[in-house]
C-alpha cells in the first residue's frame, strides 16, 4: 500500500521558501517606512512580488507578518552575544583591561548600528518597536536581549561586590540608555554634531571612549584607552 502523500507545508519546496524570505524582505521595509498601522499587506504583497494569497498562506494575518519581520532584522541580524564577548575570559583583577572591555563592548554595538555594514532597515524596525510599544514586538525584543541581561549584572558583581541590585540594575539601565540613545537619537546627534548623513568612525571611537567613561566612574576603574 502506498505511503500517504506528505503534507506540502511541512516540507516547503526551493521556490516557497524564496518566496517567504522575500516577503519578510519587503514586509521589514513596508513596516520600518510605514509603522504596523500604516503598512498593508496588499503594499507588501505588490513590493514582494507574491501574491497577497501567498502573504497569508506563509503568515495568515498582518502581524504575524510584523513579528516574523522583526525576528528576521531586529534579532537574527543584530547578533547581540558578539557585542558582548569582550567579558568572556576577562582577568578582573587587571582593573585597565576591564574598562577597555566596557569601551569595546560599546564599540562594537555603535560600529554594527552605525557603521558601513548597518542595516538601515534593521533600525528603523527597532525604533518603530520603541515608539509604538506593541507589546508582543516589544516582548521579542525583551527575549532576545536576556542572555546580555544576565551576564552584564554578572560582569558589575564581578568589578563591584559590594554593589546592591538596585546598584546595579541603574548602571545596567545607564549603559543601555547611552547606546540606545545613538540608536533612537542619530538624526539628532547628526545635526547637533554638524556630522552629515552618516556617523563617522572617528565619531564612533570618540562616543565609545567617552561612554566607557561615564561607565567606569561608578565603578572605581580608571578611566578607558583611548582609541589610536
Amino acid at each position: 500500500m502506498a505511503d500517504p502523500p506528505k503534507p506540502r507545508d511541512r516540507y516547503p519546496n526551493a521556490q516557497g521558501i524564496a518566496t517567504r524570505q522575500a516577503i519578510v524582505a519587503e514586509a521589514g521595509r513596508v513596516f520600518a517606512e510605514r509603522g504596523y498601522e500604516g503598512a498593508s499587506m496588499r503594499d507588501i504583497a505588490e513590493g514582494s512580488g507574491a501574491a497577497l494569497s501567498s502573504l497569508v498562506y506563509h503568515f495568515k494575518t498582518k502581524k504575524n507578518l510584523y513579528l516574523a519581520a522583526i525576528q528576521h532584522y531586529v534579532i537574527a541580524e543584530s547578533k547581540l552575544d558578539h557585542h558582548f564577548r569582550f567579558f568572556h575570559d576577562l582577568n578582573y583583577d587587571d582593573h585597565q583591561a576591564v574598562v577597555d572591555a566596557i569601551r569595546d563592548s560599546i564599540r562594537s554595538f555603535l560600529e554594527a548600528c552605525h557603521g558601513p555594514s548597518a542595516n538601515e532597515i534593521t533600525l528603523a524596525l527597532y525604533r518603530r518597536i520603541m515608539v509604538e510599544s506593541d507589546v508582543e514586538a516589544l516582548m521579542m525584543l525583551l527575549e532576545c536581549f536576556v542572555p546580555v541581561q544576565q551576564l552584564l549584572p554578572q560582569v558589575i558583581a564581578r568589578i563591584r561586590p559590594d554593589f546592591t541590585e538596585v546598584d546595579i540594575g541603574f548602571w545596567v539601565q545607564m549603559y543601555w540608555s547611552l547606546l540606545q540613545y545613538t540608536v533612537m537619537g542619530k538624526k539628532l546627534i547628526l545635526y547637533d554634531m554638524q556630522l552629515g548623513d552618516e556617523l563617522p568612525a572617528a565619531y564612533l571611537d570618540e562616543a565609545s571612549w567617552r561612554f566607557a567613561q561615564y561607565c567606569a566612574a561608578p565603578l572605581g576603574l580608571p578611566e578607558p584607552t583611548r582609541y589610536a
